[in-house]
């Protein structure tokens, strides 16, 4: 496990939250485990720790074990799952392999804009979340043309576009022409 740069010299008390979170992960990993349970396994490591975490579930799936990683980060579960289980609230709202729940990679995109107030009922993949004379918010899977053609007669003064929490897509209805 020299790989999570781990100094075991220091009392585990003296540790930072990501120290005693890699002192967990490698603590779970060293034995070889034919099934791993990880819960949010990522949350108080740094990116390349991360990184790390990620590439060590790979060679042990790899290697034949079973992995069940509780995550709402999408990146993590993309980069390490072949199978995906969505669970909101205690009912089970998505199933399938990553590449069948692509529809969740929507991007939220806040647009200010004066003029004009744009018809977003013709962008079919756009999910308005929010709007005002000035402004919009929209989950958007695919490309954004269609909603910078809405936008046309508007002038646009910003955009700002962000990947929306797991949390976020599965509180709003799906995605218009948008399938699971």
């Amino acid at each position: 496990m020299a790989a999570f740069e781990f100094d075991p010299s220091k009392k585990v008390g003296t540790y930072s939250t990501g120290n005693k979170q890699k002192l967990s992960i490698i603590a779970a990993l060293s034995s070889s485990p034919r099934l791993l349970l990880c819960d949010e396994p990522s949350t108080g490591l740094d990116p390349v720790m991360g990184a790390v975490f990620r590439e060590e579930v790979k060679r042990l799936r790899d290697r034949g074990a079973a992995v069940l990683l509780s995550s709402h980060t999408m990146g993590e579960v993309e980069a390490v799952c072949d199978h995906v289980l969505i669970i909101n609230r205690g009912v089970v709202v998505d199933d399938g392999s990553v590449d069948d729940l692509k529809h969740l990679r929507a991007s939220r995109i806040t647009v200010r804009f004066s003029g004009g107030t744009p018809d977003l009922g013709a962008v079919p993949t756009a999910r308005v979340i929010e709007a005002s004379r000035n402004h919009v918010v929209v989950d958007m899977v695919g490309s954004q043309t269609e909603l910078f053609d809405a936008l046309r007669d508007c002038v646009v003064e910003s955009v700002v576009t962000k990947a929306p929490s797991l949390k976020e897509q599965l509180s709003k209805p799906a995605i218009r022409g948008q399938t699971s």
